[in-house]
């Protein structure tokens, strides 16, 4: 049997690594695969690519029937900025695409499907006074609603997903990463990619770093996990046994917060001696900054067994060990 993994991006890339490790065969579904990138990651000789779009019900069922799939990961639609340019079609193709995804795995008999959704579900409810929000969070139905598209599109997802498990038994679970950053070639549309990057890309080639952008701060609030990570807490969803599910849905994160503050002096102690400058209207916005509740892990931990190789020097280290070999862009 095989695992489906649906987008070949910076997570689905790490998952099929990890895959390959663990003496799976992964299928790496995607509509333009960055080969560029792929090659960073693994021999392509051993994973099979296949070029095909989410939003065509056929072409799933047509891949699980011909790999004998028995399990997919769904990474695949558009991320965070990628939606906001185009609202009507990002929206669309993650809804979408994720009900066909479901509906595949309810004709073929799948045996579990895991989606990978986005911390950016809470934005509105993180700023409230209190713990470390848990992924069934206390949410007012209008007020605290997701405001940015990719955000309503993957909450969304989640709702058709366990729909699907309760009244047809499709076996699903939702993963909810932080902000995930880390290796790939290429345009990189994730906000919390593309603010890491004002770091990591710069820093590993000894230039000076510049934060010069303050709408990149909306990538930049403390909830992270490194690419690795979140392949690892998916893969942990993907294979483990239904009696550990308590619940459907778990938090991957770095299991903590960053303040700005800090992710500054962690910059500083990785890329020695690299000058960091902050340009004016980023520190008006820092300023103005307000970083929310991290979310918890506890759930992950307790049911999938999962825990964090990567807090964020660490993964800031690990990457810059990547771009020097490899190069970003």
């Amino acid at each position: 049997m095989a695992v489906l993994v649906l987008g070949a991006g910076m997570v689905g890339s790490q998952a099929a690594r990890q895959l390959l490790d663990r003496g799976e065969t992964p299928v790496l579904f995607d509509i333009a695969p960055n080969m560029a990138h792929l090659v960073t990651v693994f021999d392509p000789v051993e994973v099979k690519v296949v070029r095909g779009d989410i939003q065509e019900l056929a072409e799933l069922v047509d891949v699980i029937r011909a790999n004998n799939i028995d399990r997919i990961i769904h990474t695949a639609g558009l991320l965070f900025d990628g939606v906001r340019q185009r609202p009507y079609a990002g929206t669309k193709i993650n809804i979408v695409g994720t009900l066909n995804v479901l509906e595949a795995a309810k004709l073929t008999g799948v045996k579990r499907v895991v989606l990978c959704s986005t911390g950016f579900v809470y934005v509105a409810v993180s700023s409230n006074p209190g713990q470390p929000i848990d992924e069934d969070m206390t949410m007012r139905m209008v007020n605290d609603r997701p405001r940015a598209f990719y955000a309503i599109s993957k909450l969304t997802s989640e709702y058709l997903g366990l729909s699907y498990c309760e009244q047809f038994g499709v076996d699903f679970v939702g993963v909810r990463f932080g902000g995930v950053f880390g290796p790939w070639k290429g345009f990189v549309s994730g906000l919390p990619g593309r603010y890491v990057d004002q770091f990591a890309v710069p820093g590993a080639q000894g230039k000076p770093i510049v934060l010069d952008d303050p709408f990149l701060l909306t990538g930049g609030g403390g909830s992270f996990v490194y690419a690795k990570d979140a392949a690892k807490g998916t893969l942990l969803a993907c294979f483990a046994p239904v009696e550990q599910l308590k619940h459907r849905i778990y938090n991957i994160t770095m299991a903590r917060n960053y303040p700005i503050e800090e992710q500054l002096a962690i910059a500083a102690r990785v890329f020695p001696g690299v000058p960091i400058q902050i340009g004016d209207a980023v520190k008006g916005a820092i300023e103005q900054f307000r970083m929310g509740r991290p979310p918890a892990i506890g759930r992950a931990r307790a049911e999938l067994g999962y825990e964090p190789d990567f807090e964020l020097e660490r993964a800031l280290a690990d990457y810059a060990v990547w771009l020097r070999e490899f190069g970003g862009g």
